[in-house]
């Protein structure tokens, strides 16, 4: 995707993004702050999709439930990493909005990087920092699918 092809909507998000992260922050802040940053373009994508997507105002999803709606709504071989990446950045935060000191957080957090890699990695760069550009290229990439017509870009 190159940059003629980011909307207006696109570069709100991504600077709603920067803004919101608190970059270099406790890895609990970061989770939580990305996670709801994540659940809104995911939601954009099912909202995108939808004929009517007000009905499911009154529907109580969990995030788990949107994950799995706007995977349903989008073609099979977009980025199928995308989704468990997605499921994986939920579980984390379920586990630590419930655990007030979660065990082995750091390992969860190195799992996660490395079932979804940013691309962009210095091999100097900390847990924190491959995290951080992880979220990012997971945030980009979500971002692009609540524009249908990227998708075939992808």
């Amino acid at each position: 995707m190159t940059t003629e092809h980011v909307s207006p909507k696109q570069i709100k998000s991504f600077r709603r993004f920067f803004e919101k992260l608190l970059h270099g922050k406790d890895f609990t802040l970061i989770i939580l702050r990305c996670h709801l940053l994540l659940e809104e373009q995911i939601r954009a994508i099912v909202d995108e999709r939808l004929v009517n997507p007000t009905s499911l105002s009154e529907a109580c999803l969990e995030c788990h439930q949107w994950i799995c709606l706007a995977e349903a709504l989008c073609p099979a071989d977009v980025e199928p990493i995308l989704w468990k990446s997605a499921k994986k950045l939920n579980k984390l935060r379920n586990d630590i909005a419930h655990k007030l000191d979660p065990q082995g957080l750091n390992e969860r957090v190195a799992d996660f990087v490395n079932g979804f890699p940013s691309g962009i990695e210095d091999p100097n760069d900390s847990l924190q920092e491959r995290f951080e550009k992880s979220l990012l290229s997971l945030f980009i990439l979500m971002t692009a699918l609540t524009e249908k017509d990227i998708i075939e870009l992808l």
